[in-house]
């Protein structure tokens, strides 16, 4: 019958140690009779070298190689509590502060201090191209010109890309809740009655109030440029400017047509005026003015 494995006696630890020079470490003899396990006989010097050699001590299990992984083991197990405790500690320290750190980093980018003249602009803005839209929705019910309900559509857009930057800086939208021809600005309000009376008089009336619009578009979106501070705003107020060029093209045109005579400017002046109107319809959303501009087309000047 096999003989069955024991631990090794004190006496017995000792003689290995005198017969084949290794000293155990101190303070782990507890720790060599509850794990060095031999075949009931106490290992020579051959038989810790060869098995010191074999992976978990193959030939005999328990002897040199695993005392040592053992050993090891057990004697590091308080320093990987301590890095294991460390390391929880510090992810969850350093999540949390990451997470605080976003936060704040998120509140500060959202509303990266605009100064006041930047957040009234953006809030005129808003509500000055839906009077664009509104009147040009009103007066294509009137009249039935394709002109009015092509550009209330861009001025739709327009009025979307203000939106957008009211959301990201997390300002109130004037705009909410109302209906066409109602607005939050009073001095829009008034402007507004004031143009519809003016447009519902005859066509020829209501496109000459669609070019004073454009004009007055151009005029106060090249002053908040002057006032922006940011380049994403700017950006957009640039993508207005050039809409703006744009749809004071073709309210000329319209009013040439039925008039033969030349546009008349209404705000601008007349020479920035011609600028514009000499030069072909443009590709909003890019850097560059027209060539025929040549730098002085309004919007361009800054």
């Amino acid at each position: 019958m096999p003989r069955r494995n024991r631990s090794l006696s004190s006496h017995e630890i000792r003689r290995f140690e005198r017969s084949t020079g290794i000293e155990f470490q101190t303070g782990v003899s507890r720790l060599i009779k509850r794990n060095f396990y031999v075949d009931g006989i106490v290992p020579s010097v051959t038989d810790v070298k060869q098995n010191t050699s074999c992976l978990g001590g193959v030939r005999r299990p328990g002897t040199g190689l695993l005392l040592q992984r053992r050993t090891k083991m057990h004697t590091r197990q308080i320093p990987m509590l301590f890095t294991a405790m460390f390391m929880i500690f510090g992810t969850l320290f350093y999540s949390n502060a990451y997470s605080m750190t976003l936060f704040y980093s998120n509140a500060s980018s959202a509303t990266e201090l605009l100064s006041s003249d930047e957040e009234e602009d953006l809030l005129f803005m808003r509500e000055e191209e839906k009077l664009a839209r509104d009147t040009y929705l009103t007066f294509y019910e009137k009249w039935g010109l394709s002109v009015f309900s092509n550009i209330a559509s861009s001025e739709q857009m327009h009025m979307n890309a203000i939106l957008k930057l009211l959301k990201k800086y997390k300002l109130p939208d004037p705009a909410a809740g109302n209906e066409i021809g109602e607005f939050t600005n009073e001095t829009l309000q008034d402007l507004y009655l004031d143009l519809i009376e003016t447009g519902m008089v005859s066509v020829l009336e209501a496109l000459k109030v669609g070019g004073l619009i454009e004009e007055k578009d151009m005029y106060d979106i090249q002053l908040a440029i002057d006032r922006s501070q940011k380049a994403d705003i700017d950006a957009v107020y640039e993508s207005l400017l050039c809409g703006s060029r744009n749809h004071l093209r073709s309210f000329a045109q319209n009013i040439e047509a039925l008039t033969d005579d030349p546009y008349v400017a209404q705000i601008l002046q007349q020479d920035e005026v011609d600028a514009i109107l000499a030069s072909p319809m443009e590709r909003c959303g890019k850097k560059a003015p027209p060539v025929e501009c040549k730098g002085k087309c309004l919007g361009w000047m800054k």
